[in-house]
């Protein structure tokens, strides 16, 4: 006969054998827990959830994540994400189609959010630097009320993360990170600028806010930031963060009903941020901080961001095709402008590492060759193809004269001569085979010259 299978501890099971030993000392006899259960039953029934949790029996084996945190949270996490995904898109759709039914689309009034932060932690602690609000609707463009705000740098930081909030404050917005310099602006009052953005977002879309705060859209990869920012340090959890590409595709279709289907939030995430016509730099935009302190960075201000993707959406709708709006500068398109020019996306970190290896190769190249003797060696050899590329790879301009071919010395400068170090030293080193018995430089190798390649061959062209 197969073993009966024992029923796991609980909390009330753990309870009676804390209450046995008490009540057979009472009765002076052993009991079993039926009989214990009749004498505590009472007592258990009069606790509370919290004070039964204390009787709970520990979990012998639950699987954590590097914190220590179970992993049935983040699936929990997962869970809840998705629901408020499926959620967001139905909500939206309702929006739209509500809209479209009643013919008033044109009227529809939503709020564009973009914001920045100093540093998010591991832990998705975030530290909020920079917060935008811009009211859009399709008749009339981007409302001229726009809510913008600075916040100061804390006055602690998350441990461990000073280093790493400089880097990527030096990546993005630049604002002042130190609160006792002059520069430093903005403010921190919290609650100041709780009240504010509540008064911004009010009244909320009926349909979906129930008569409370309207939700804000952002771009999908920054909702997470968004919201943290919301629920963490302004205590603004009932404010919904919606993706402000599935908006565009639930109009988008329902403006052009034969793109169901095709046109899809990757386009549309296209339209908004990587189109040709994006007005990155222009000098409208943004905030009046960033337009005089970083007018060379003013496409990380956040509210930059707002205004220009909001200028995008309402471009990518085609509305004069669709509806007949006419796009009115400053409303529905930046303003003129003389101002234009293309930005090369180099981060700042690649960019400080390229500058620093050549940097570091051409001060290592300058200290190898002034311990050169100009006197020791004959300026007679003119460089070989060779040289002239192993030149122009250490990332120095190459003078004038190098051209493969015989210069007169007559015709030659001391100017030109030494104009390029890398030059000379190729020169040196190639007619030192010829040199009457004179010692060859203290340098072996080209190996020696990072810039160079590590190339194995001497400098006299001996193996």
């Amino acid at each position: 006969m197969p073993n009966k299978k024992k029923n796991k501890p609980n909390a009330y099971f753990t309870f009676l054998q804390t209450r046995k030993p008490k009540v057979e000392k009472n009765l002076g006899r052993s009991v079993s827990y039926d009989e214990v259960s009749q004498y505590v039953g009472a007592e258990w029934a009069r606790m509370s959830a919290a004070e039964k949790a204390e009787y709970a029996p520990y979990k012998t084996h639950v699987p954590l994540d590097s914190f220590g945190v179970p992993l049935y949270v983040h699936q929990e996490k997962q869970d809840m994400m998705k629901k408020m995904h499926e959620e967001m898109v139905q909500g939206i759709k309702n929006l739209v189609d509500l809209h479209t039914v009643a013919q008033d689309l044109a009227q529809l009034e939503f709020v564009v959010m973009a914001a920045t932060d100093y540093i998010t932690t591991e832990k998705s602690e975030v530290v909020p630097a920079e917060i935008s609000l811009v009211r859009v609707r399709l008749a009339t463009g981007l409302d001229p009320r726009q809510y913008h705000a600075i916040l100061k740098p804390p006055r602690v930081w998350p441990l461990g993360y000073e280093a790493e909030m400089r880097l990527h404050v030096a990546a993005t917005h630049h604002l002042p990170t130190d609160r006792s310099s002059p520069e430093c602006v903005g403010s921190d009052d919290f609650s100041l600028v709780t009240a504010e953005m509540s008064a911004f977002l009010q009244p909320g879309l009926q349909e979906v806010s129930g008569g409370g705060l309207s939700p804000v859209f952002t771009l999908t990869e920054r909702q997470g930031i968004v919201r943290n920012i919301l629920s963490q340090k302004f205590n603004m959890c009932d404010v919904k963060v919606w993706s402000l590409e599935e908006l565009l595709v639930q109009m988008y279709v329902a403006l052009h009903p034969e793109q169901v289907g095709v046109y899809s939030t990757v386009f549309a995430l296209d339209d908004i941020t990587s189109a040709p016509n994006s007005p990155d730099f222009h000098p409208d935009l943004g905030c009046e901080w960033h337009r005089v302190q970083q007018s060379d960075e003013v496409n990380q201000c956040s509210l930059n961001m707002a205004q220009r993707w909001s200028f995008m959406f309402l471009q990518a709708l085609r509305l004069e095709q669709s509806l007949g709006i006419r796009l009115v500068p400053n409303r529905h398109l930046p303003g003129p402008t003389s101002c234009s020019g293309t930005r090369i996306a180099l981060s700042a970190h690649q960019t400080s590492r390229n500058r620093r290896h050549q940097l570091s190769s051409q001060q290592s190249l300058s200290r190898h060759l002034s311990q050169l003797s100009c006197s020791d060696f004959s300026d007679d050899t003119p460089p070989s193809k060779k040289d002239v590329e192993h030149t122009k790879s250490a990332g120095l301009a190459p003078s004038a004269n190098i051209s493969g071919t015989t210069t007169p010395n007559s015709v030659t400068s001391e100017a030109s001569k030494h104009a390029n170090p890398l030059f000379d030293y190729f020169r040196r080193g190639r007619s030192s085979e010829n040199s009457n018995g004179f010692d060859t430089p203290d340098v072996k190798s080209t190996s020696d010259f990072p810039a160079l390649g590590g190339s194995r061959k001497h400098i006299n062209g001996k193996k």
